[in-house]
């Protein structure tokens, strides 16, 4: 079998980290041995256990910030770690366990080394992108989930347009569903009233998502229909700004913070339509999940989401920060049943065809195969 090491800042839930649940999935392990390096201790973090249960290694590698003489240690310990697994491919994630992986394994003499973009990230510190570009530099292929993430990293970053590929994010088929009962439990404790409609999104409470426009927009939802409830599922830095902000639009008995769901997934199902506000966007994990399962989808037009969404077929696409025309189309859904039906089959025929996880991690499998071959770094990348 052949290692294959990826790297990581840390297990708690968000879409890189989700993304790697489902690699480890559907790896073949007749072929490809997945080590994960996590750069922090990610013992009792969100998704220690499950990647754990997938009979998936996981070293933690111990950084401490960044210009700290034990932490060039830890890298030279790390890069003797590499070799004595005889790892032939590392893939890195996230800023961090997109430098740390490729460096490690430069100095380990790994054959192929691959770095992921999953956002067009415009607020690069100095340092943040030199390291980024030096990155790009080492490596022998950047993944992209989206054509525009790709657009990014060939100006913003300077990375030849060669060393990019696009691998889109894909959706489990498996997905867990809940029963009526635990429908009517779910929406009793989130305060959601009898009959009332669902307006969700899953998110990290960032900047970058746009939690504001969403508030604001359910704002303007609430003084035209009465029996509509909003649901945010998710933490983050902003999240008890957001909590306030709510009470200071007078919507906060109309909206549900429900926090990090470790089965978000699931937890969609009780929606009647699915948000996306964000500002900036990769290829929004929770987006495809929402189609998924049958929801018609309302999403900013930026970044991964226009590829995504087919615009008055599976949902709507809707200028960032506008919250009136995301107001009315969440209301045009809203009145018109049927429409939201004939949307939402839409959109879960779409990720069938298209966003698959098993066709995503093939697609990996195949990168790394290729890239094997091109090395010689391995015999059995054939």
């Amino acid at each position: 079998m052949i290692p294959v090491a990826y790297f990581i800042p840390d297990l708690n839930i968000g879409g890189a980290q989700r993304h790697l649940l489902q690699v480890f999935r559907h790896l073949d392990r007749n072929r490809f041995e997945p080590l994960l390096f996590c750069l922090g201790k990610s013992g009792g973090q969100d998704l220690h256990a499950r990647i754990g249960e997938l009979g998936v290694e996981i070293v933690d590698v111990g950084f401490q910030g960044t210009l700290r003489a034990a932490n060039l240690q830890r890298l030279v310990r790390l890069s003797l770690h590499l070799r004595r697994k005889n790892v032939r491919v590392v893939h890195g994630y996230l800023l961090e366990g997109n430098f740390i992986g490729v460096v490690a394994g430069k100095l380990a003499g790994v054959p192929v080394l691959i770095n992921s973009r999953r956002s067009s990230f415009d607020q690069y510190s100095r340092s943040q992108l030199a390291a980024v570009r030096l990155a790009n530099r080492l490596s022998d292929q950047v993944t992209a989930n989206s054509r525009a993430v790709s657009q990014f990293v060939r100006t913003s970053e300077e990375c030849p347009p060669e060393k990019v590929v696009i691998i889109p994010n894909g959706v489990d088929s498996d997905f867990p569903v809940l029963s009526p009962g635990q429908c009517i439990e779910l929406r009793r404790q989130w305060d959601i009233p009898d009959k009332s409609f669902v307006v969700g999104t899953v998110a990290r409470f960032s900047w970058k998502k746009g939690y504001e426009y969403f508030l604001q927009m359910a704002s303007g939802v609430l003084r035209l229909r009465k029996n509509i409830h909003f649901v945010a599922i998710g933490d983050g830095p902003l999240f008890g700004e957001m909590r306030g902000r709510a009470e200071e639009l007078g919507i906060a008995r109309s909206v549900t913070f429900a926090g990090a769901q470790p089965e978000a997934a699931a937890s969609m199902q009780i929606f009647d339509v699915f948000v996306c506000t964000s500002l900036m966007e990769g290829m929004s994990n929770a987006l495809l999940e929402a189609m998924a399962r049958g929801i018609p989808v309302v999403a900013t037009d930026v970044g991964g989401n226009p590829e995504n969404v087919v615009h008055g077929l599976t949902g709507y696409l809707v200028p960032p920060k506008s919250v009136r025309e995301m107001a009315e189309a969440v209301l045009s859904i809203h009145g018109n049943p049927e429409l939201a039906g004939k949307m939402g089959r839409a959109a879960k025929a779409r990720v069938a065809t298209t966003y698959a996880s098993e066709t995503m991690v093939r697609r990996m499998e195949g990168l790394y195969t290729r890239l094997l071959r091109e090395k010689g770094g391995d015999h059995n990348g054939k």
